[in-house]
């Protein structure tokens, strides 16, 4: 079962590539949301089937974990959007400077094994939320009012089933920092 978490408040975006030629990362200050994140997290399970409860057509005997993704809602109230066109071109946070509006990515490229994820940051004055493994899935402009509109991003990110070398980022979806716990000198 999905788990909902409203990240309420205001909230910056930005989509950090996670890896870069020159070793640098690149930040694409997507715009600002007065109105937070919606965050669902939805597990994955498979059934596990025994001979003991009835094969294949019996109950499970058990039931193994296989990972979550989180789903990310973010409707920008202000917004770059020559930037915005780019991160929705779905070329990964590490493309983003060559991105052109309308232009893709070239079919069949695996997004993660070929660094086309990136870091997506919300940044609160609550909480920092970042996701390690996040890709573009859905971009939409509407509007919300007579002269005004809002864009609404959807984000998707993947647990880390292989971390960075380090123990504690293995199996790791999110990172959550409330704004105490925060280095003002690297935020």
């Amino acid at each position: 079962m999905a788990q909902a978490i409203t990240y309420t408040g205001p909230v910056n975006v930005v989509f950090q590539s996670a890896s870069e030629p020159n070793g640098g990362n690149t930040d694409v200050a997507l715009g600002y949301s007065r109105d937070g994140a919606q965050i669902r997290i939805m597990p994955s399970y498979s059934d596990v089937k025994s001979d003991l409860t009835g094969g294949e057509q019996g109950v499970p005997l058990d039931r193994q974990f296989l990972g979550a993704i989180a789903r990310i809602n973010v409707d920008l109230t202000k917004y770059d959007l020559a930037l915005v066109h780019k991160v929705i071109s779905f070329c990964g946070a590490s493309d983003q400077a060559n991105a052109e509006a309308g232009r893709m990515q070239e079919m069949g490229k695996l997004q993660r094994q070929e660094d086309h994820h990136g870091y997506l940051r919300l940044s609160g004055s609550k909480a920092n939320i970042v996701f390690k493994n996040a890709y573009v899935v859905d971009g939409s402009e509407f509007n919300v009012g007579m002269r005004a509109s809002a864009y609404r991003l959807t984000f998707e990110a993947w647990m880390s089933s292989y971390g960075d070398g380090t123990a504690a980022n293995v199996r790791q979806l999110f990172d959550y920092t409330t704004v105490d716990d925060v280095d003002p000198d690297n935020p």
